[in-house]
């Protein structure tokens, strides 16, 4: 496995070493007209061409993890909560159903929380 990482490290280093010749050779003409450096540039447009497509995944990522439930704490009152917070209120366990900071427990109950699991009984 490390000389597959080896090797991929080795052709990503040579496709890097490619793609920034191209570049230089092509603003060769050009050097010294816009101030700037040109392997710089040529750099910087790799990068951004490499990391676009992540951003892109990463974003896409997040989005699926929308309302996907995590540990919100205990409740506290007026804390504005993400939808998917599990949150413990008076020995029950509740759930965000959307972003709010409406109380729990309340007369008409708001729908921004749902029980998740009701306390037990004490003997």
């Amino acid at each position: 496995m490390a000389d597959d990482l080896d090797d991929l490290v080795e052709q990503l280093a040579a496709e890097t070493r490619r793609y920034v010749d191209q570049r230089l050779q092509a603003q060769a003409p050009a050097k010294g007209v816009t101030g700037s450096d040109p392997f710089l540039d040529a750099i910087e447009d790799y990068v951004s061409r490499a990391c676009t497509p992540l951003a892109q995944k990463i974003l896409e990522l997040e989005q699926r993890l929308d309302g996907v439930p995590f540990d919100g704490g205990l409740y506290e009152r007026g804390k504005a909560y993400k939808k998917g917070a599990l949150v413990t209120h008076h020995g029950s366990v509740f759930v965000a159903t959307r972003d709010s900071a409406d109380e729990i427990g309340t007369t008409p109950p708001s729908s921004a929380w749902r029980m998740f699991c009701q306390r037990g009984r004490d003997r």
